[in-house]
């Protein structure tokens, strides 16, 4: 009997270290389930997860995003879009803080700025004053001057139609407004494994001409499933603030997809993709990432 006992109690101090361990388990996921959810809901009383009815900062599949609180924004945050013209103009959010003065032009109106408090779920409205930004068509993009703001903030019409590729370059003035950054290109060795190699510092000249140098072009507001592409590039229009935006490009279906302009617009460039390829590959050395 005696050693019965025994035995039961030295079962358990064996089984304890293991209880033990378990039971600081438990307690380590409960607080950092009280940790997660604290900082989701709630970080420095300025931000917390609600329900945005617009489908919110990050896509079509969640409605739901951190959101400042409408004091805590900065003024492009807080005003998110702009009537002007009979035009409906958003802001772009990117890497500008506001819009360099070397790109506005003279005052050509006023218009009405428009936010929504996520929060308190009410709009704010204010007058403001609208610029023209040099050599950009102002049905396509504006300069807005808060009262009492001392910068200026481009903001796009992301319906307009384009059209041809003439419109599209001559409307933004890409030849001279446009930047391109590195082209990404996805080689296949012949060992079957696939490289990303890249080419930099591309001539901007044979980029406008070989993707924009066809004026008639027809220019569609779509994104095309035209399959794995095969390189791409940064693109950047600073005097509307658009930055580090991509053209990608699938030689195999002679097509271009771009998301310069909110949303994805493609274009045919027929046998240029895989041509342009090919003057990548014959002036400029390719470097491999590792």
């Amino acid at each position: 009997m005696e050693n019965s006992k025994h035995e039961k109690k030295t079962k358990f101090w064996k089984r304890k270290p293991f209880i033990i361990s378990a039971i600081i388990s438990v307690v380590v996921i409960v607080v950092v389930t009280i940790i997660v959810v604290l900082n989701v809901f709630y970080i420095d009383g300025k931000y917390r997860i609600v329900h945005i009815d617009n489908g919110g900062y990050v896509g079509d599949i969640y409605d739901r995003g951190y959101v400042k609180r409408w004091d805590d924004k900065n003024t492009k945050e807080k005003y998110t879009s702009v009537k002007y013209n009979d035009n409906n103009y958003g802001v772009t959010l990117s890497f500008y803080e506001s819009t360099d003065i070397k790109y506005i032009g003279e005052k050509i109106g006023n218009g009405q700025a428009t936010g929504y408090d996520e929060y308190e779920k009410i709009y704010h409205t204010v007058d403001v004053e609208i610029y023209n930004i040099l050599k950009v068509n102002n049905d396509v993009s504006i300069a807005v001057k808060f009262f009492g703001d001392d910068n200026y903030y481009s903001y796009c019409n992301w319906d307009y139609d384009f059209g041809n590729i003439g419109n599209f370059v001559e409307s933004l003035n890409l030849k001279e407004y446009a930047t391109f950054g590195k082209v990404d290109y996805w080689y296949q060795a012949k060992d079957g494994k696939y490289y990303n190699v890249y080419f930099d510092n591309v001539d901007k000249n044979a980029i406008i001409d070989t993707f924009f140098g066809n004026n008639d072009t027809e220019i569609v507001q779509e994104d095309v499933n035209a399959g794995y592409r095969t390189y791409s590039f940064g693109f950047s229009v600073e005097a509307i603030g658009r930055c580090n935006l991509s053209i990608m490009v699938y030689p195999n279906k002679g097509k271009v997809v771009t998301n310069l302009f909110a949303y994805a617009r493609s274009f045919d460039i027929g046998e240029k993709g895989q041509e342009f390829l090919d003057y990548l590959n014959k002036n400029y050395r390719g470097y491999v990432n590792q």
